[in-house]
């Protein structure tokens, strides 16, 4: 959708199904579901992976592929952590 380095693109994915649809910076992903410019909905209507002849699920052997090099993708989200700052009142 924009110019983004390769390295700052990101695995993006229809949350309906789950398919993924292909890599997007971060800010073209964020804008993608929200707004219904020409070039995002001609995006959602024919994703590059469909172009490609691609129907694989996000998180799978594909996606991790697509992930970048230590980034918590889906296949290596790390286990969220409970604050343990004296700071913060115990609910």
């Amino acid at each position: 959708m924009c110019s983004a380095h390769p390295e700052r693109l990101l695995v993006d994915h229809c949350h309906r199904t789950g398919l993924v649809r292909g890599l997007l910076c971060t800010s073209c992903n964020t804008s993608e579901g929200v707004r219904n410019v020409p070039s995002f909905v001609a995006y959602r209507e024919r994703p590059p992976a469909v172009m490609l002849g691609l129907d694989e699920q996000y998180g799978s052997a594909l996606g991790r592929f697509w992930a970048r090099p230590g980034r918590a993708g889906p296949a290596q989200r790390r286990p969220r952590r409970r604050c343990r700052s004296p700071l913060r009142r115990n609910r």
